[in-house]
């Protein structure tokens, strides 16, 4: 997705909602031959009226409107090709009429001038809006006239919107919301003008013009305008963290979709449609973490996709659409813990990427889709403990992502995709023990999302990010021994979290993101020593896990997550000398990394989990007297750690529980069967 709102789908969207559509070069190679026949087709004799050199017939429009729609510079929608085309033929009737003005717009747009031919049409509107005005303030009789001005200023404005949306988004929301101020009937005018204002962030506005359009659209029968309605009020009330009103706003474009397709079965924009709505309604579903549910969902998207991507492989945006469909799935494969299916869907959804973007490097749509690609080659790599591969990816993106906040600063979605990036390299840098680098990268990202999630207190995805950032910086500041800093930082977290979690106590990520921040501030507790407060934080956490990892047993991140939730109560019990209780918790967390760990050996996060229980588990006997069985876990450790090690020799967590691992061993080798230090020492993953 790349991606505007968070992260970069084949529709623009929220969270990053951005999907960008450029022909690139699969697309020139059928377009030329076309452009030339136009402009061979349409070379006029000196002698002939010169309004006929303003006359578009229906193909050469279309080949005018792909060659604009081929070089845009900015996020594309569903029916971003007929807007253009619309505003295209408006100009060109104007032209032929004998608009002198429009006639220069319409050369500029043939010249790919498009800068110019904006400013044109922007002075074009604000002098037809002007005549509006005038009019509205004569004699009762001109009512209908001034009527009439105020329609024309309108369709001035949406078509300087739509040829705007090539270049600048900004300009583009400007001019649809001047139109939708004049005639707030127009219903292309309030679609724009909403799903323009959902990029941008501004939701109560987005609400106002899509609820219109889906009156009006309901009204006249206009079904395409109720199914574009549905599907961007469900992105709406998704980013205001409203998942089942969302969800039922998908189900019922997608049931448009579907009844459209059955009607049409040869209309390739009604059968993107209804890839898009099962898109969307998989994308709820993840929120939800209904991942079986998701993974169908984008299955179901895939397959249409893909048969249209094959019917045409010279467009560009089918091609797209396909390399997103792999992205989707390779979410669900990661959560999942299917390692190596997420890296194959990855670089299946890579290829197609890099062959759009060869042609055209300067595009930003394609810079902004690489960029997605490679921090989600980068996620895998970390996870299998690929440290230096994982930064070398997550610094490509990085990369990207700086150069297109910095051309447009106004674009929330890309600054948005910057701090995602700062957080990926500050992961890393963390990891590899980099702790003041990581402070640096995690603060840069907090500083983006500080001003993001100001701007518009009501964006729930905003709010939930700037959580995310306070735990990442009072992590590194826990690392750094700062424990007061740290709890600063984590309680700041927590209560943006549980503002969150109790608007929706159906949003599973929100429930998830509540107990993180318990169980960050019960960390910092038991490291102050007050273990009552840590058993009761770390206690909260368990309990939300435990709902959560029960809703849905293939997750495997949650399944995962209540085993630390073991650990730390474990650990708190066996501070309190509980040891029984501390033994039942410390086994109740090794049954399931052995199941996590057993069912992908490759995967080196769930190794390493693994080779933890059994240092906890192996503290505990030694402090029981049981060396025989400490030493036992201690060796199954110890080979887990040698192994990875190898894999990845700069990961400096690893190689110091590695060296902490045979520090132990060694003790009972000097001492055998006298209980020591404790292997809490080893920080958890």
């Amino acid at each position: 997705m790349t991606s505007w709102l968070g992260g970069i789908l084949k529709d623009p969207e929220k969270r990053a909602i951005a999907s960008w559509l450029g022909a690139g070069a699969l697309a020139v190679a059928g377009v030329i031959g076309s452009i030339i026949a136009f402009y061979v087709d349409h070379k006029e004799p000196h002698e002939k009226s010169v309004t006929n050199i303003y006359i578009l017939d229906e193909n050469a429009a279309k080949t005018l409107t792909a060659q604009l729609i081929s070089d845009r510079l900015t996020p594309a929608s569903s029916g971003s090709r007929e807007a253009v085309g619309g505003a295209v033929e408006s100009i060109a009737r104007g032209a032929a009429a004998g608009d002198g003005r429009l006639q220069q717009a319409l050369a500029l747009l043939k010249e790919n001038k498009v800068g110019e031919a904006v400013q044109l049409l922007s002075s074009i509107a604000e002098e037809k809006t002007a005549r509006a005005e005038q009019a509205a303030t004569r004699a009762e009789q001109a009512i209908t006239q001034a009527e009439n001005d105020r329609k024309e200023a309108a369709i001035a404005y949406r078509n300087f919107g739509a040829i705007a949306a090539l270049r600048d988004p900004k300009k583009s929301l400007e001019a649809y919301a001047r139109a939708v101020e004049l005639n707030p009937d127009d219903k292309e005018s309030l679609y724009w003008h909403g799903w323009l204002s959902l990029l941008a962030g501004h939701l109560t506005a987005a609400e106002k013009s899509l609820a219109q359009l889906l009156k009006l659209a309901s009204a006249t029968g206009d079904q395409r305008g109720v199914y574009r309605a549905n599907l961007r009020l469900g992105e709406l009330a998704q980013a205001r963290g409203e998942l089942a009103v969302g969800l039922d706003d998908e189900e019922k474009a997608k049931q448009i979709a579907i009844e459209q397709t059955a009607v049409n079965p040869d209309d390739r924009e009604w059968q993107r449609d209804l890839a898009v709505a099962y898109e969307k309604i998989a994308d709820v579903h993840v929120v939800q973490g209904k991942l079986a549910d998701a993974l169908k969902h984008y299955k179901d998207d895939t397959i249409i996709t893909e048969r249209l991507a094959k019917s045409d492989p010279m467009d560009a945006r089918g091609q797209r659409d396909l390399s997103i469909c792999y992205d989707k799935i390779g979410d669900v494969e990661m959560a999942q813990g299917d390692l190596n299916g997420a890296l194959k869907s990855y670089q299946e959804g890579l290829a197609i990427k890099e062959h759009l973007a060869q042609f055209d490097p300067d595009s930003p749509g394609w810079q902004a889709d690489l960029s997605v690609s490679y921090e989600k080659l980068g996620g895998v790599q970390e996870v299998q403990g690929n440290l230096a591969g994982a930064l070398k990816s997550y610094s490509d993106s990085l990369a990207i992502r700086e150069r297109l906040a910095t051309s447009d600063p106004s674009n929330a979605g890309w600054q948005r995709d910057l701090s995602v990036s700062y957080n990926k390299v500050g992961g890393v840098q963390e990891a590899q023990g980099n702790l003041a680098g990581a402070l640096k990268s995690y603060s840069d990202s907090l500083a983006i999302r500080e001003r993001l999630a100001t701007s518009d207190p009501s964006n729930a995805g905003w709010q939930r990010d700037l959580s995310v950032s306070y735990n990442k910086v009072g992590g590194v500041q826990e690392a750094q021994g700062n424990l007061a800093g740290a709890l600063k930082s984590y309680s700041d977290s927590l209560a943006i979290a549980d503002r969150l979690a109790a608007s929706d106590p159906g949003n599973a990520q929100w429930q998830y993101d509540l107990g993180i921040s318990n169980e960050r501030i019960g960390g910092v507790q038991e490291a102050q020593g007050d273990l009552k407060a840590a058993f009761k934080s770390y206690e909260a956490k368990r309990e939300i896990i435990s709902r959560l990892a029960a809703s849905d047993s293939v997750n495997a991140g949650w399944q995962r997550d209540l085993s630390v939730s073991y650990n730390k109560l474990g650990s708190v019990q066996e501070a309190q000398g509980n040891l029984s209780g501390a033994l039942k918790s410390y086994s109740d967390s090794l049954a399931i990394r052995d199941r996590l760990a057993s069912s992908d050996p490759g995967n080196a996060g769930w190794q390493r989990d693994l080779s933890y229980s059994f240092g906890k588990l192996a503290s505990l006997h030694r402090q029981s007297g049981d060396t025989a069985k400490a030493r036992g876990f201690l060796q199954q450790g110890q080979a887990i750690m040698v192994r990875l090690t190898k894999l990845s020799p700069d990961n400096a967590v690893w190689k110091k529980d590695l060296a902490w691992f045979e520090g132990q061993i060694k003790e009972l080798d000097d001492s055998a069967g006298h209980s020591r230090a404790s292997p809490r020492s080893s920080k958890h993953p």
